[in-house]
């Protein structure tokens, strides 16, 4: 991964994780996506990762949206 690349989201919730990436496509923010989770035991985390300068913007639209 760049460094340029910054983790904005991680869960291990796989509806959350979903839902935060559909509200980044909306809102036309590239994203990287990396599944951290063992197939097997379904264990681990599913994180989002913006270029930094989009970065404050992509927190403040997940904010708003899990605070609706």
């Amino acid at each position: 991964m760049e460094k340029d690349w910054m983790m904005i989201y991680s869960t291990e919730n796989r509806v959350l994780f979903s839902r935060i990436r559909y509200i980044l496509e909306e809102e036309q923010i590239k994203y990287v996506c990396f599944n951290k989770k063992d197939s097997f035991y379904d264990i681990g985390l599913l994180e989002i990762y913006v270029h930094y300068i989009e970065a404050e913007k992509a927190l403040n639209i997940i904010y708003n949206a899990e605070h609706e």
